[in-house]
């Protein structure tokens, strides 16, 4: 996909959907946050439903203002929220555009009407979108529902991330959520229906979870998983002290932060990359493929199930890649500076050049106003980063 198909597709897609949507919808989904919203690292974070109540102690969506007493789903139907991505200016839309990450500030399995609405968005998103759709979850996946994921990975790739952090302290650390026995259930039944669950080994928190590490890693290698996301902890004051409430140990946790103090409800990241590094060892000497973040997990699953290797969209391959089976560097998108230069010609009309490397694409204008110009429109920059794969500089000669 170049930028020209890019936005031939858009059009094409919005005239199907307001064929189909009556202006009620149309209007509603353009008031949601998701056809404003930019994407993150991991990609574009639709929210299924609103809250959790699995109350897990180290969990940061009661700072952000979420519900944490319950959980209701998402108000949007399915083709209501496909309107709202087309409608992002920094959504790209097909296998090679835009990631799509479910539970960010929710548990999408929770309930059942959850489920329902969970399946519905993923499902619309496939059908339409072609993008990547990636679930963390800490619900138990029967058969059944394995047999629906199964169903819908026919249909695109689905990267199934299931978060197990503890295997000792999760009455405590996880008081509402499935045991990690259930979950480890999980992943056998979606491995037994050929799908290729991950491992979400995340939040490593210094001082209280990080010995539990290795023996997770093998349990979760014998229940079928392939490949462990290890990510970092965010701290806030109110998940410290109710850490400390526990009778957990946080001496390291405030070590790691050096001062740092904690404000309101700001969440700070501790600092972990020599526990990481360890971590990362151990699970190659197990016989599971490290990746550092969800993104790669998303680009690996894709690998996995197709046999395409598509490069991360986070661009993970710049500064953190562990160097697993799909070898993003190798396999970035051709250059097509006429393309760029038809991007960029709706914003100024002068002469740009266009240099590039392997993990960088520079645009160099004939002056620092046209350089302003084109950084004061981060969502075209945004797609054309998605689209080509690259970091972009802009800068004046």
């Amino acid at each position: 996909m170049n930028f020209k198909e890019y936005s031939l597709e858009k059009r094409r897609l919005l005239l199907e959907l307001k064929n189909i949507l009556p202006l009620e919808s149309l209007k509603r989904s353009l008031k949601d946050s998701h056809s404003r919203r930019r994407p993150r690292p991991c990609g574009m974070t639709v929210h299924t439903a609103i809250g959790c109540v699995f109350d897990c102690i180290y969990c940061y969506i009661g700072d952000m203002g979420f519900p944490t007493d319950r959980v209701q789903p998402y108000a949007l139907t399915s083709l209501e929220l496909v309107y709202a991505l087309v409608n992002n200016r920094y959504f790209v839309p097909s296998l090679y555009g835009t990631y799509v990450a479910i539970g960010s500030v929710t548990e999408p399995l929770a309930t059942p009407s959850v489920r329902e609405r969970t399946f519905e968005y993923m499902s619309s998103i496939l059908k339409y979108l072609k993008n990547p759709v990636q679930i963390s979850t800490k619900q138990y996946i029967s058969e059944e529902i394995a047999d629906r994921f199964k169903a819908l990975s026919r249909r695109g790739p689905i990267s199934i991330l299931i978060t197990i952090v503890t295997l000792d302290h999760y009455r405590r650390l996880e008081p509402k959520a499935p045991s990690p026995t259930l979950r480890l259930e999980s992943i056998k039944n979606l491995c037994k229906k050929g799908l290729k669950p991950t491992l979400f080994l995340r939040p490593i928190i210094p001082g209280i979870n990080e010995n539990e590490a290795t023996d997770i890693m093998l349990e979760a290698k014998r229940a079928g998983v392939a490949s462990v996301v290890i990510g970092g902890f965010r701290v806030t004051r109110t998940i410290l002290r109710k850490l400390e409430t526990l009778r957990f140990d946080t001496r390291e946790i405030k070590k790691r932060l050096k001062g740092k103090r904690l404000l309101g409800n700001r969440q700070v990241s501790v600092p972990y990359s020599d526990i990481k590094r360890e971590l990362v060892e151990i699970a190659r000497n197990i016989g599971i493929v490290p990746l550092p973040s969800a993104c790669c997990a998303n680009t690996y699953n894709i690998f996995l199930t197709s046999g395409i290797r598509i490069p991360c969209y986070g661009l993970c391959y710049t500064n953190m890649c562990l160097n697993c089976p799909v070898n993003c560097i190798e396999v970035l998108p051709s250059i097509d500076e006429e393309d760029i230069r038809y991007a960029i010609a709706r914003i100024v009309s002068s002469k740009i050049d266009i240099h590039c490397n392997k993990g960088l694409l520079m645009i160099i204008t004939r002056s620092k106003r046209d350089r302003n110009r084109i950084l004061s429109k981060d969502h075209l920059l945004s797609v054309l980063q998605t689209i080509y794969r690259r970091r972009i500089v802009v800068r004046a000669e």
